[in-house]
């Protein structure tokens, strides 16, 4: 329900670790509005997004994907 109301959510930087194993994707809703809430709910949808990346990956392993909010717009 958080993302359904969340008009634009932009990806502002990826970190990738070393294995390849984790990923960092720092976030940001257009107007910074309802941030916290959208960061959940991409948490909670973060398996299914994980699904749509793998198959485009030619990796062994898909990078688990949590999401954070981007403050360098602070």
């Amino acid at each position: 329900p958080a993302l359904a109301h969340a008009n634009t959510i932009s990806v502002t930087a990826v970190d990738v670790g070393p294995d390849l194993k984790h990923a960092h994707a720092y976030v940001m809703p257009l107007g910074g509005k309802d941030a916290d809430k959208v960061v959940e709910g991409l948490n909670r949808a973060a398996g299914y997004f994980r699904s749509q990346v793998a198959p485009e990956l030619e990796l062994r392993y898909t990078p688990k994907i949590s999401f954070r909010i981007d403050n360098s717009f602070d």
